[in-house]
């Protein structure tokens, strides 16, 4: 951690010590980043028979998301999730749109969704942070209120018409209604544990390729 933490610092560093030679110079870099968000708000009822408790999220909240503008090729990037219970009946379970609170009642979402350094070099695009990321194996599943968020590290090339090459190495996970990242090993086994199945799973980090034509 302390070498994540130490690589993320140089990093910032080098990126605010590089004399501006393109259009944009550091002090613009913020003043002309770019803001964007959206509102959302969400039903999500499930009936079960015999005993099961009925399920129930109503979630009003949002996305918001920062960019800085880019100086040599780098800028930083962050967004904030929100999603809040609203019409809830304490009679219903959490269906999962939102937190439990330690009572096991629906509870407010208020989290980080992305904080990151990104440099963009030589028609490839490297990232490093939490990002959300949208491939096969790591899919945010925006018919959630929050999307999935991930902590790592990516890189995304496009050299070649219509060929895109991507690379991952991603250490943490955080689900729709969490409120901070675990490892991806506690990240599968709360998965695996949703569906039933109870399973040690090795503590190590994702790595992948892809290629998309």
């Amino acid at each position: 951690m302390m070498l994540k933490r130490s690589y993320l610092s140089l990093l910032v560093l080098s990126a605010l010590a590089i004399p501006a030679v393109a259009d944009t110079s550091i002090d613009q870099m913020f003043s002309q980043g770019t803001l964007k968000g959206e509102l959302r708000l969400f039903d999500f009822t499930r009936d079960f028979d015999d005993t099961t408790n009925t399920k129930h999220d109503t979630s009003f909240g949002g996305l918001f998301y920062y960019n800085t503008a880019k100086v040599n090729g780098i800028s930083f990037g962050t967004s904030f999730a929100t999603a809040n219970p609203i019409w809830t009946n304490d009679s219903d379970d959490v269906y999962g749109l939102v937190a439990r609170d330690a009572n096991g009642n629906h509870d407010s979402v208020n989290r980080l969704q992305e904080y990151f350094v990104q440099g963009d070099w030589w028609d490839t695009k490297f990232k490093l942070g939490a990002q959300e990321l949208r491939t096969p194996m790591m899919n945010p599943h925006d018919i959630r209120a929050i999307p999935r968020t991930f902590r790592g590290f990516s890189a995304e090339n496009k050299s070649i018409d219509n060929l895109t090459l991507s690379a991952l190495y991603i250490t943490d996970s955080m689900g729709w209604s969490d409120n901070s990242f675990v490892s991806v090993k506690e990240a599968v086994q709360s998965e695996l544990a949703r569906a039933g199945v109870i399973a040690d799973v090795a503590d190590n980090p994702v790595y992948a390729l892809g290629a998309k034509y």
